[in-house]
């Protein structure tokens, strides 16, 4: 038996409602967002041996300094292009 991705979501949306009942709390709930967006710039440094990274989101371009100091070895300013939905397992 063939399963497509609309029977499956079918599928689980009748799982859902017969464990949860009412179908319109199932349409209301949102996954919640997460701490980027699509299009939010970002601040992203790497120590020099790797193990320390920091992203840290910038409201104005503007405000990037393109310097670093010893123990970073890269140092850069990103346009967040897609961000991952969260994947649920049983």
């Amino acid at each position: 038996m063939k399963l497509t991705k609309s029977k499956l979501k079918q599928i689980i949306k009748e799982e859902l409602l017969s464990e949860f009942g009412e179908e319109d709390e199932l349409e209301d709930w949102e996954e919640p967002e997460g701490e980027y967006k699509v299009g939010d710039i970002v601040e992203v440094s790497i120590s020099d041996d790797g193990y320390e990274k920091s992203i840290e989101k910038l409201d104005n371009p503007a405000n990037f300094k393109p310097a670093h100091g010893f123990y970073v070895s890269e140092k850069f300013l990103a346009k967040i292009i897609q961000v991952s939905k969260r994947k649920y397992e049983d």
